[in-house]
C-alpha cells in the first residue's frame, strides 16, 4: 500500500465522519480535540497532583511530556501533510 493509498483511506474517514452532524458528535469531537491541548494539560496534571496523589501527578506529567516530545519527533520524522490541505472541504470548524 502506498503513502497515497493511506492518505485517500484517510480523507475517506474523515469524509464519514464529517457526515454525522449531529450535535452531541460534534460536542464529544471538540472534548477529544481539547484533551490534545495545552490547556488541557496544565488543567489536569495539577488536579491530579492535588486531588489524588503527587506521585501520580508526576508521573502523568512526566507521560505527557513524554508523549508531547515523541509527537513532535514523529511528525517531524514523517512529515505528511494535514489532510484539510490534500482536501480543502474537509476543515470542518
Amino acid at each position: 500500500m502506498s503513502i497515497q493509498e493511506i492518505l485517500n483511506w484517510g480523507i475517506d474517514v474523515i469524509t464519514q465522519l464529517q457526515l454525522f452532524k449531529a450535535d452531541f458528535f460534534v460536542v464529544f469531537m471538540k472534548g477529544i480535540t481539547f484533551l490534545g491541548n495545552e490547556t488541557a494539560y496544565l488543567i489536569m496534571i495539577p488536579l491530579v497532583l492535588w486531588c489524588v496523589d503527587f506521585r501520580t501527578g508526576a508521573r502523568t506529567g512526566v507521560i505527557f511530556l513524554l508523549s508531547a516530545y515523541f509527537n513532535f519527533v514523529f511528525k517531524d520524522l514523517f512529515a505528511q501533510p494535514r489532510p484539510f490541505i490534500l482536501e480543502p472541504g474537509l476543515n470542518l470548524i
